[in-house]
């Protein structure tokens, strides 16, 4: 997705498509003369439909799950002058796991929006999980708003998990933290 029209043309595309589908096949549901099989297939799709408005890759597909060389990720990496630490509980991960981390540029004030605020992404590091653990070291986080939704993100990281043996990253997870 190129520039945020993509993004906002994708998001009202996918609430449309999932809108018609769950307006219809309830519709199905109500009409007295529709055969079974027919209904039970509007089911479904309700089922489903209403799955994907709760995922929220649905609207933001950059979030979820995507594939990286593991290669790329297997020296640490700390934010230059990193003067914060995070310990990352991660039980049910495999030690050796890669977690790929980033934060918006330090700032008191809230900036405009994210563009404004992760800037040059230097805010970012690498780590790696041990006893189910992944302790990260960045500089605060600044927060900022998100206009279209008239929301001020508090401080927080994302990251990712990258096995090693596997070249499928984890979807976006994020941390709120204090600083």
């Amino acid at each position: 997705m190129k520039n945020n029209f993509d993004v906002y043309m994708y998001m009202m595309a996918m609430i449309l498509i999932l809108g018609y589908s769950m307006f219809y096949a309830s519709l199905v549901l109500i009409y007295p003369n529709i055969y079974t099989v027919l209904k039970l297939i509007s089911i479904l799709v309700i089922i489903c439909s209403i799955y994907m408005l709760s995922n929220k890759s649905t609207f933001l597909p950059f979030l979820g799950s995507t594939v990286m060389p593991p290669i790329l990720f297997t020296q640490d990496i700390t934010p230059q002058g990193a003067s914060e630490t995070y310990v990352l509980n991660l039980e049910n991960v495999p030690d050796g796991t890669r977690v790929i981390y980033w934060g918006a540029l330090s700032s008191n004030d809230v900036k405009k929006g994210p563009t404004e605020a992760y800037g040059d992404y230097s805010n970012t590091g690498i780590t790696g999980v041990k006893d189910g653990k992944a302790t990260v070291f960045f500089n605060c986080p600044g927060e900022y708003n998100v206009s279209e939704f008239a929301k001020t993100i508090k401080r927080h990281i994302h990251y990712r998990l990258i096995p090693l043996d596997n070249p499928m990253m984890s979807p976006v997870y994020t941390t709120y933290v204090k600083c």
